[in-house]
């Protein structure tokens, strides 16, 4: 009953949380979205289709992946992210032109900070006539674990291939997030 109001908050809430309250909203809005939840619905995928013709940056550290390789690899791994939704006798493509592909160095990650990436166009076709469902969208997927920058970031930042791997299947992680479930988190 003895609750007082300072600039119409009760005094049990902070200036902080309020503050952080009316910035999550915002935030809560920026998804990556390849497709609508309701045609997502019906969609079985049955080919994982990875472009490397429009590649700008493969960047992959130390490992001695070609382009060709790191098309197979996503793929699986996008396949293997996709569980039931991916079957040989599923009704759609999914198309993935591959961007940019970069691997933090720990080097870079002192310097700069940031998460490895892969960046791609992704549109889903339909397998009997190819016409999009949806329009083609620019993603970029990261490794689910957030990385530190400056020292800490370099002392902590994974080796080459446990990144890739990472990277592979966080990508693939978000992928299915922004394709089936309604958005997957932006940078």
């Amino acid at each position: 009953m003895g609750e007082r109001f300072r600039h119409g908050l009760p005094l049990t809430v902070s200036r902080r949380t309020a503050l952080l309250g009316a910035l999550s909203v915002p935030i809560a809005g920026c998804m990556q979205v390849v497709m609508d939840p309701e045609v997502a619905r019906d969609i079985v995928v049955r080919r994982v289709i990875v472009d490397m013709s429009a590649v700008e940056l493969l960047s992959t550290r130390t490992l001695p992946i070609t382009s060709s390789e790191f098309g197979h690899d996503l793929a699986s791994a996008v396949r293997q992210e996709l569980g039931p939704r991916f079957a040989e006798t599923g009704n759609a493509d999914l198309y993935l032109k591959i961007k940019r592909v970069f691997l933090v160095s720990e080097g870079y990650s002192l310097m700069f900070g940031g998460r490895s990436f892969i960046r791609a166009s992704v549109v889903v076709l339909r397998a009997e006539d190819r016409t999009r469902v949806g329009e083609l969208k620019d993603f970029t997927g990261f490794p689910l674990e957030a990385r530190l920058g400056g020292i800490l970031g370099a002392m902590n930042t994974p080796g080459p291939q446990e990144d890739y791997r990472a990277t592979l299947a966080g990508f693939a992680s978000m992928l299915e997030d922004a394709l089936f479930e309604g958005g997957a988190p932006i940078g």
